[in-house]
């Protein structure tokens, strides 16, 4: 895989554990620092 595609990916991957983040800040936000990309 060339350098472009794994960077794509990857912020991709974070944009959306970060939707997931500001999701689960709203609903269970004890959780939020255990389980960062679920909840």
């Amino acid at each position: 895989m060339a350098r472009g595609q794994i960077k794509t990916l990857t912020d991709r991957g974070f944009g959306f554990i970060s939707a997931m983040e500001q999701t689960c800040s709203f609903t269970c936000p004890r959780w939020r620092a255990k389980a960062s990309s679920t909840c």
